[in-house]
């Protein structure tokens, strides 16, 4: 066989089996150059500098690894971690990378654990100037640049090492790529060409594809899959691979993904800047807020020493007079005193007698005027005591304020293209009737709170309901919904609150406050939430209010009338600041999209919920619709299907598709963020009965779905 020399034009990496195994006859190595010359390689393994840190060790890589995975750690700490795992697992031929937990297979045969991490590719995007070294040299401890990759080996190797294929037999056949492009692309080939390696047979590559099990392949595995009728060849099911849109289609999702990881990363740093301009407002307001509270202190304050200042006037007056008339009182006494005391001496027994007599009325006087004066003689004494409304403030504050984090959604990262449908799997249920209820339960609305606990809605029998969250409960079978099963619940009933009317939904206003709507008293109640349920205050609404959102500034309820239904905006003490009148489907179809329409009859609002960017809020219409209005009461859209009966309950996931309980249909609903595309999340196999109200939670991926006067709640997992 004629070996391809150094200048052959250059070849795609991915072209090497086929170019390579059908010329794997002759008597040399086959060389595919992937460029005329291949670029100056330095000699010394040089890290850069800007490299991640090895997650184990957290600490600069040395001697970087990687996985098939795409993970990098060092070397040493790659070692351990397999040990670490080997001792645990017995490892046989896989382990668990310690970053992502994917199953990563050893990198040769026949090997011990202890030697797998050196055997692994080391990452050359690490060193610097592309300074690629060859790997035999590499492991007898001597350093050489690596001109081309053998693919037999799975090694660099150096122009000495190459030609050392030549010389022994054994090596003849090896297909080597040589040129830039493959050391441009040093950490990548080694994990591409090892993915072409059977399973289930070490050292055979894989040229057969079994459709029906969805499994790569060896000649030695044909016998496995004698029976299957989708068995192909590896190349028949390949080829036109390159020229069909699938690799453009794949590169296109990687863009994207990068692009909405920058978006991401970018709408972060700009809330970094956002909240250190917040913290200075912050600041100033708490200042602000100080002088505020000092300048009132010292209005109280200055009224306070000015009543002291004139009661102690009045007081002292008072007294002065008093002392005055005490003084006289005595001067009179005194004068009368030294009149007696001269008769005794100069008069006779008659004088003496007649002078007792006007002596015994005056001492009578004397009696009667000190009396009325001991009367009104008090002393005086002074106490502060401080405003009652004052001391309880101060006993009740716990602090000047608080500075509450308050959890803002990405602007929108999706585009329509992105849509893709979600399926629901039925997980479980658990009873929402409790000890106490005397109706069955009417389960209008569910809500969950920041710390992963449940809130019920019950209107059937005038309560709330909440629920803590048990991921460790063994979830019950879809068959088996017998009452122990539903005793072992994921969620269980913590506390309850009765109420004097019937709540229709409930809204997270912030971690520790809920508020629900009560149309029968036209009413919105704040509940407070902790260990237990208290109603912390109520507000008159001028409507009959049903659906309910919270948002950092407002509340936005929608208003069910025979005149003329509303969505109203309130702020956060119930009071109105605006009201929006949005319309049903005309049936005039959007231009983008067949369901999407402009309005047109006025809508009747029934629930809704805050899209995941936080820009737009989705409607559900007694109309048999979905609206989508933004947050200044714009219509965006209106969606109309053959499909919708009675649209009830909305909930929307994170990746912005929205479901809705059909209630009618007796199914669940979902569309694209955008109106263009529609379709069934839970159907009718699912045997729901009349679903009202729907809820999604994140963090669980369970969907909560409660049916027309029944005691049960239905999970679903989303995927």
């Amino acid at each position: 066989m004629a070996s391809v020399g150094t200048n052959v034009k250059e070849t795609n990496i991915l072209e090497k089996v086929d170019n390579g195994i059908s010329n794997k006859t002759g008597s040399q190595p086959l060389m595919i150059s992937q460029t005329a010359e291949t670029s100056p390689l330095g000699t010394q393994n040089v890290v850069n500098t800007e490299a991640v840190l090895c997650p184990i060790c957290l600490q600069a890589l040395t001697d970087p690894r990687i996985l098939t995975c795409l993970h990098t750690c060092c070397e040493k700490c790659l070692k351990s971690e397999i040990q670490l795992q080997n001792q645990q697992y017995k490892l046989n031929r896989t382990f668990e990378c310690p970053i992502c937990n994917t199953n990563i297979r050893s990198p040769a045969p026949n090997i011990q654990p202890s030697e797998w991490a050196a055997r692994f590719p080391a990452n050359n995007t690490l060193y610097s100037n592309n300074n690629v070294q060859c790997s035999p040299c590499e492991q007898q401890g001597n350093v050489s640049t690596a001109t081309g990759f053998c693919t037999d080996c799975g090694q660099f190797v150096c122009t000495k090492c190459s030609d050392d294929h030549k010389r022994f037999t054994v090596m003849r056949d090896h297909i080597i790529i040589v040129g830039e492009t493959v050391l441009k692309n040093a950490t990548y080939v080694p994990i591409y060409l090892k993915a072409g390696e059977c399973e289930n047979h070490a050292g055979k590559q894989c040229d057969l594809f079994c459709k029906d099990h969805d499994v790569l392949g060896c000649g030695l595995c044909r016998a496995a899959h004698n029976r299957c009728k989708g068995l192909v060849s590896l190349k028949e099911v390949s080829t036109g691979l390159k020229a069909s849109p699938v690799l453009q289609e794949t590169a296109d999702k990687f863009d994207s993904f990068q692009t909405k990881f920058d978006n991401i990363k970018t709408q972060v740093e700009d809330n970094i800047k956002a909240i250190d301009s917040q913290k200075d407002e912050i600041l100033k307001a708490i200042t602000e807020f100080r002088v505020k509270l000092n300048t009132e202190l010292d209005k109280l304050e200055k009224a306070v020493i000015e009543k002291m200042e004139t009661t102690h006037t009045s007081v002292k007056e008072e007294m002065t007079n008093f002392i005055e008339e005490c003084a006289k009182s005595k001067a009179a006494v005194e004068t009368s005193h030294r009149m007696f005391s001269g008769f005794i001496e100069t008069a006779d027994e008659s004088q003496l007698f007649i002078s007792m007599r006007k002596i015994t009325q005056q001492i009578k006087h004397y009696e009667s005027r000190l009396k009325v004066v001991v009367a009104k003689t008090h002393l005086v004494k002074y106490e502060f005591k401080s405003d009652e409304a004052v001391d309880m403030a101060i006993r009740a504050a716990s602090a000047l304020g608080d500075v509450k984090i308050l959890g803002l959604p990405l602007l929108s990262i999706q585009s329509s293209n992105d849509f893709v449908p979600k399926k629901a799997n039925y997980y479980t249920e658990f009873k929402a009737k409790i000890h106490g209820d005397k109706h069955k339960c009417k389960i209008t609305g569910t809500s969950f709170l920041p710390d992963g606990r449940l809130v019920l809605v019950d209107y059937g029998n005038q309560s709330i309901k909440l629920y803590s969250y048990d991921a460790s409960t063994k979830r019950s079978s879809h068959t088996d919904r017998s009452e122990s099963k539903l005793k072992e619940s994921l969620f269980k009933n913590e506390t309850s609150l009765h109420l004097h009317a019937g709540p229709k939904d409930v809204a997270v206003m912030d971690p520790s406050t809920i508020v629900l709507t009560i149309p029968e008293t036209k009413e919105i109640m704040f509940v407070t939430v902790g260990a237990t349920l208290g109603v912390r205050e109520i507000v008159k609404t001028e409507g009959n209010y049903h659906g309910i959102i919270c948002t950092n500034e407002m509340l936005i309820t929608t208003c069910l009338s025979q005149k003329k239904s509303a969505v109203h905006v309130l702020n956060h003490l119930g009071e109105i600041v605006d009201r929006w009148y949005p319309k049903s489907a005309n049936g005039h179809s959007h231009q983008r999209h067949p369901h999407t329409h402009f309005m047109g009859t006025p809508a009747k609002p029934y629930y809704l919920k805050l899209g995941p960017d936080g820009q737009k809020i989705y409607i559900s219409d007694l109309n048999n619709g979905i609206i989508c209005m933004d947050m200044s009461g714009n219509t965006i859209f209106t969606c109309t299907s053959k499909k919708f009966y009675i649209i009830e309950g909305i909930t929307v996931h994170p990746q912005g598709n929205v479901f809705v309980a059909d209630y009618k249909q007796q199914v669940i609903h979902q569309m694209a963020p955008d109106g263009s595309a529609l379709g069934t999340l839970i159907g009718k196999d699912k045997q729901l009965q009349k679903p009202v109200s729907i809820c999604y939670n994140g963090a669980t991926n369970i969907l909560l779905v409660s049916e027309q006067e029944r005691d049960i709640i239905k999970c679903f997992k989303v995927i």
